[in-house]
């Protein structure tokens, strides 16, 4: 990677075509130094990858009083993912995770390397917590059936980079499904309901899925068999 990579003109128009939008305008305003590492960013994983992208979402802009800015030194001395051993053993995180996904012990350890200072967050992410803390047999119920559910992180971002096989796709499929098991209480706070509604609204992909595949798919694609009875290419079903 050169100095082209961050230019901030050039940035843009890669960053409009990988979002595939006109402006990036309808994301915020970015200033041209954050365009620009963007753009360096976008290259890197172009180069990395072979052209194959991992799943990116669109680019969201953090002030820097929106999470707590640790340095490195006192992140080190505060042990909070690493003790100061090296290993995971006797941080913060350690003593604290109870997590049952894979998903939810990194989002844990993101929250934990860098704090909200939003008071807004913070007030929303307490009443969660108080909410689980109360409504135990609630809490016990959407820990047993987050336990049926798979990395979806790793199998969307294996799809992006056409790395992925049927396995991935009935991982997506037996998600959504497991999802739309999870108990919801008419009283959750809004942080809850939120997260509850958007599990919600999936049903046509859910069914896409479940008619297109088979209940247990071969690793590899090339070893076939994956594809429903009854079902052609994907697109429809059979008559």
């Amino acid at each position: 990677m050169g100095a082209a990579a961050f230019d901030s003109t050039a940035g843009e128009k890669r960053l409009c075509a990988l979002f595939k939008v006109g402006s990036l305008d309808a994301f915020g305003a970015f200033e041209r130094a954050e365009i620009a590492a963007m753009s360096a960013v976008a290259e890197y994983l172009e180069i990395t990858q072979r052209g194959n992208l991992p799943l990116l979402r669109p680019p969201v802009r953090e002030t820097q009083k929106s999470a707590m800015q640790i340095d490195a030194a006192t992140r080190r001395s505060l042990e909070l993912t690493h003790a100061l051993a090296g290993g995971r053993q006797g941080s913060l995180l350690a003593c604290i995770d109870r997590t049952v996904t894979a998903g939810g012990a990194r989002l844990l350890e993101r929250r934990l390397a860098s704090p909200s200072c939003d008071l807004a967050i913070i007030t929303a992410r307490q009443d969660a917590v108080a909410f689980m803390l109360d409504q135990t047999r609630q809490c016990d119920d959407i820990r047993d059936a987050l336990r049926g559910t798979h990395d979806l992180d790793r199998a969307l971002s294996r799809l992006a980079l056409d790395r992925g096989g049927p396995r991935d796709m009935a991982a997506i499929r037996n998600t959504m499904a497991q999802a739309a098991r999870l108990p919801v209480h008419p009283d959750m706070p809004p942080l809850l309901a939120d997260v509850a509604r958007d599990l919600a609204g999936h049903d046509d992909l859910l069914a896409l899925l479940d008619a297109a595949l088979v209940a247990e798919p071969p690793l590899l694609a090339r070893d076939g068999g994956f594809i429903a009875a009854g079902y052609d290419d994907g697109t429809r079903r059979c008559a």
